[in-house]
């Protein structure tokens, strides 16, 4: 997807919040190089979003971000974070999400949840069945997805998230604007 970029390995450091923030759940979370960024890194307007794949309003919200994104372009003046937030005890479709980031070329954790989103119905949970079959259609080795699925190697890092998220949010889609 040429709308997509991972902060990480980007030449430009990412900017660091300023005075100049703004929080629509009372928190303000610092965007890192390990953040998936689709847009501009360095955008001057930075949208951090933790969200369930799950989440029916979620599909909606993912869909919006990805069409400013696309009319911004890479260099625009917004930049969006997303930060997978498991329901709560079941980690399963997150860490796919990671698994298909490790095992992916270029971009697997956004073309992995472009099809993840665009897969479900609105109104239903993701089809646990259907994950290998997704990570499958970005390229990703059946047999590397489900050894990566099956020792849950990203389950800490899901873990440490979901905690940091729900230390400041209740539901989902929140999300933070980081104006710098």
């Amino acid at each position: 997807s040429n709308t997509s970029q991972r902060a990480n390995g980007q030449p430009a450091a990412l900017n660091t919040p300023g005075d100049a923030q703004t929080s629509m759940n009372g928190a303000v979370q610092t965007v890192t190089e390990n953040d998936f960024i689709r847009g501009n890194p360095n955008a001057p307007l930075m949208f951090v979003t933790y969200m369930s794949y799950d989440c029916p309003s979620c599909k909606s919200y993912y869909f919006t971000m990805q069409r400013t994104i696309i009319e911004q372009g890479l260099d625009g003046l917004v930049g969006w974070t997303f930060r997978p937030l498991p329901p709560k005890g079941d980690t399963e479709i997150a860490h796919s999400a990671y698994c298909a980031e490790e095992l992916s070329t270029q971009d697997g954790f956004w073309d992995y949840s472009d099809i993840v989103f665009d897969s479900r119905d609105t109104a239903r949970p993701v089809n646990r069945n259907n994950l290998v079959q997704y990570a499958s259609s970005t390229g990703i080795s059946t047999e590397a997805f489900t050894e990566c699925q099956s020792s849950e190697r990203h389950k800490n890092k899901i873990t440490e998230l979901a905690a940091e998220a729900r230390a400041s949010v209740d539901e989902t889609p929140p999300y933070t604007v980081l104006m710098y």
